[in-house]
């Protein structure tokens, strides 16, 4: 009988929990945590912990812990700091400063997962990251005038530095930037007979499909900050002018794959004509006409029609 009562009294257990802000101690002949926590009607969320755990053997005295756990998402919005540029400018005195561009910041949505215990953030990890808009660096212009030697030009001259596309017309003091962005892939750059449009090609932005390669554009090289136009014709591996002075370019094409050297070529050779580029420089959609020919060395007969072929993509066009 003496042991059976010593039974009964160790059988007792005080045990203290520790939930949902409040502090509570039960008398209980549970086994483990489990029990205890059964008896009490206390019920588990998917994240919530349990300390200790909840197959633990109760002792005389012991307290138990539970940690409510909520796991959620946070979105939110970030700017981006625009950086500065600097550009050597041959036509401002030397040392100074001129803004070509001012400077945007762009803005970043991230989406976080925040851990949550007890009402209180614990942890908080960065799980996507999306560019709403991207940042416009400001441009400054450095004056270099009279530091660098003139050399005197025939005609036009374009060229690729930093990404933009810039011009020299007559000397090498008279050059600018026709580009600001830097994001010029350098596939396609071709002056016009004339000098007076460059068609030019941008790499693809994060927006752009995956197997886009670039997009194309033509700007006006005479007046100053005017702006390039789209034109509907993407993924160019070359293009150039037609050579006889009309809004005609020929052009080849290709997508953007995984492995080396990074693009598939389609192997054509297509003509495009700018309609109205030469008065409005508007390129639209409707601006365009297309047509996949065959050029020949030699002009082919009036009445024999053009074929359609595969061609070489370094065939030259010729009037």
């Amino acid at each position: 009988m003496l042991l059976a009562l010593l039974l009964g009294c160790s059988a007792h257990k005080r045990v203290t929990l520790l939930v949902d802000g409040e502090r509570r101690v039960v008398e209980t002949e549970a086994v483990n945590v489990a029990q205890v926590l059964q008896e009490q009607g206390i019920t588990l969320g998917d994240q919530d912990r349990v300390e200790p755990p909840d197959y633990t053997p109760l002792e005389r005295a012991v307290t138990i812990q539970i940690v409510r756990v909520q796991i959620k998402t946070e979105r939110t919005r970030e700017p981006i700091q625009f950086e500065r540029e600097y550009v050597r400018e041959e036509n401002l005195p030397d040392g100074q400063v001129r803004v070509s561009r001012f400077g945007a910041n762009g803005q970043v949505e991230i989406d976080y997962q925040i851990t949550l215990e007890d009402g209180r953030e614990v942890s908080r990890r960065e799980i996507a990251r999306r560019v709403i808009q991207a940042p416009v660096n400001e441009l400054l212009l450095i004056g270099t005038q009279g530091t660098v030697a003139s050399v005197p030009l025939t005609g036009t001259l374009a060229y690729i530095g930093k990404g933009n596309a810039w011009i020299m017309r007559d000397s090498s003091s008279e050059r600018r930037p026709l580009t600001t962005q830097g994001d010029l892939d350098g596939r396609v750059f071709d002056l016009s007979p004339d000098g007076k449009y460059l068609l030019f090609s941008r790499r693809a932005d994060e927006r752009a499909p995956a197997s886009q390669l670039n997009t194309l554009w033509v700007i006006d090289t005479v007046p100053f900050n005017a702006e390039a136009r789209r034109v509907p014709l993407d993924n160019a591996l070359a293009a150039q002018w037609a050579p006889d002075g009309s809004a005609r370019i020929a052009y080849t094409r290709g997508e953007k794959t995984a492995g080396a050297p990074g693009w598939k070529a389609y192997n054509d050779l297509e003509i495009a004509a700018l309609y109205g580029i030469t008065e409005t420089l508007q390129v639209t959609d409707t601006d365009i006409q297309t047509e996949t020919v065959m050029i020949h060395p030699t002009p082919l007969p009036s009445d024999t029609p053009p074929p359609t072929a595969t061609l070489d993509p370094n065939v030259t066009l010729v009037p």
